[in-house]
């Protein structure tokens, strides 16, 4: 326990006293702890203060919904849909068609050639001046091979968007390439 002492003054009472510091230090922080676990509320008890005015704005757009291109490897073919959300805008079947390459990798020539006539027909960022990319969302079987999954990627990212003068080599991919967890 501290104590604090002041001296003694004649009579008078004695002014030392015992202060119970560690019970004082541990409410101190338990209120330290409330404060900071409320604070985070403090966002939840605000209002939005947007008008919500019947009708469309005139002076906003309303934004795009982005297109996805989700590829799904069956065992005879593989499907390719253009999304927007749940909602399927296009949809194709190419037969899955692998060829061996001399690296012993397999490869799918059609497939290359019927995303890069998707992507032409439905892609959203063609425009040279657009750094996005289209997303392509691949859908393969846990029995899919190694090999077979890195033919059906290199087919994605063959499709490329070519600049102006580029050479083939310097072109950029066209779609980000991510997996479907099913």
């Amino acid at each position: 326990m501290a104590a604090i002492d002041l001296g003694t003054q004649g009579n008078r009472r004695e002014t030392n006293r015992e202060l119970a510091l560690v019970p004082f230090i541990d409410f101190l922080l338990c209120l330290v702890a409330f404060l900071l676990v409320t604070a985070v509320w403090t966002q939840m008890s605000r209002l939005p203060a947007d008008a919500m005015l019947p009708g469309k704005p005139e002076c906003c757009t309303p934004p795009l919904k982005p297109k996805t291109l989700h590829v799904t490897v069956e065992d005879e073919r593989f499907v390719l849909s253009w999304r927007e959300g749940s909602t399927v805008l296009t949809k194709s079947d190419v037969p899955r068609n692998a060829v061996a390459t001399a690296s012993g990798d397999h490869a799918f020539p059609e497939l290359a050639r019927a995303l890069e006539k998707e992507w032409l027909a439905n892609g959203m960022h063609r425009a040279t001046s657009d750094l996005a990319r289209d997303s392509a969302v691949l859908h393969t079987p846990n029995s899919l091979a190694y090999a077979e999954l890195v033919g059906v990627m290199d087919a994605v990212r063959h499709v490329k968007r070519a600049e102006p003068g580029a050479i083939e080599h310097r072109a950029d991919p066209a779609f980000a390439v991510s997996f479907a967890v099913d």
